[in-house]
């Protein structure tokens, strides 16, 4: 059989591209770190990669949830821990206030130190993380707590101390304006945040079992409605009795104001040591989303790894492809010399 010269240089011209065109794949995968560019070089892996990029977005997403709910835990620790300290230096000046021999000059002091208290705490309370009120419940329009005339506290609109609970844990208070009806306390739902444990529905409601709340409700926080007896069941509106007890102390009322201002005392007493529990609260809850978010970030690395290994460049065998691909390129160079024309492989050199 005869091989003409043109049948030679056909033949050499398409080995010299397939050795250039591996030449230049391996070094494309070496530059850019992916084995496969398209599904269609590794079906296979392809489908395995895309899958596993779905589920490390998916792990991306809960950690930063995550991430995020902590870092306003953190900041509610914080406030509340500055909320505590501030009861327990209105403890130590009640206790000073209370005594028989105060006079009614200082107690009038302590009482203006009292409305300043108030007015701190007040700012404490109305707090924002993120443009998100802490303790709004679901508000994130408006400041969720205000006072009424007479310096009691009001929460998204309502007093504090017409605010009562259900069995199952919702708050509620009694419409004047609606005949007394039951009605929910404005802007106080609650809010759950996905962080990768199964979020689960029940009709319309999220299983609390299956999602994080990162709301806080203002009833909560500081206590709400009133004793069986008529007193102040919240931390604020207790500590604005004492400050008008205070600032109304007179020589005639001595001895009843002394009496009034030791039970409150022991009132506010126990329920910051009452407050003081939900702080610890707090931390637990931040070190459990601590190990939640470790979870989720070794099984981002975990990800990440899976996805090197289906689609990413080994970059040992790469090197070695790239030495045989040019020791065959140059092979070929040196053997086109023998088999085509000189001018045509000086033009392809």
């Amino acid at each position: 059989m005869r091989v003409t010269n043109r049948s030679t240089t056909r033949n050499y011209l398409k080995y010299i591209n397939n050795a250039l065109n591996k030449q230049q794949e391996t070094m494309d995968q070496i530059d850019s770190g992916y084995r496969v560019k398209s599904i269609s070089d590794d079906v296979a892996s392809g489908v395995q990669n895309m899958n596993t990029k779905a589920q490390l977005y998916k792990t991306n997403v809960y950690k930063s949830n995550v991430d995020s709910i902590n870092d306003s835990l953190s900041t509610v620790e914080s406030t509340m821990t500055e909320m505590h300290d501030l009861f327990t230096q209105l403890d130590t000046n009640l206790t000073k206030a209370s005594t028989e021999s105060t006079s009614t000059t200082s107690r009038k002091v302590y009482g203006q130190q009292f409305e300043s208290v108030k007015t701190e705490l007040l700012q404490l309370l109305n707090t924002q993380n993120n443009g998100k009120y802490l303790y709004g419940g679901s508000n994130n329009s408006s400041a969720p707590f205000t006072t009424d005339t007479d310096g009691n506290l009001v929460y998204n609109g309502i007093p504090v101390a017409d605010i009562q609970q259900r069995s199952d844990g919702s708050y509620y208070y009694l419409d004047q304006n609606n005949n007394n009806q039951p009605t929910d306390v404005p802007m106080n739902d609650k809010v759950y945040m996905d962080i990768g444990l199964g979020i689960r529905m029940t009709g319309s409601s999220v299983d609390p079992q299956t999602a994080f709340d990162v709301s806080y409700s203002g009833p909560d926080i500081l206590g709400f409605g009133t004793t069986s007896s008529g007193q102040q069941n919240n931390l604020f509106n207790v500590i604005n009795q004492i400050t008008k007890v205070l600032n109304n102390a007179s020589d005639s009322t001595t001895t009843s104001d002394t009496a009034q201002l030791t039970d409150l005392g022991k009132q506010l007493k126990t329920m910051s040591d009452s407050f003081l529990t939900q702080i610890t609260d707090i931390g637990a809850k931040s070190k459990f989303l601590t190990t939640i978010s470790d979870r989720l970030e070794d099984t981002a690395d975990t990800l990440d790894k899976k996805m090197s290994s289906l689609v990413g460049t080994d970059s040992s065998q790469a090197a070695i492809d790239q030495a045989t691909n040019t020791a065959v390129v140059n092979a070929l160079y040196r053997m086109g010399s023998s088999v085509i024309p000189t001018s045509l492989m000086d033009f392809l050199k």
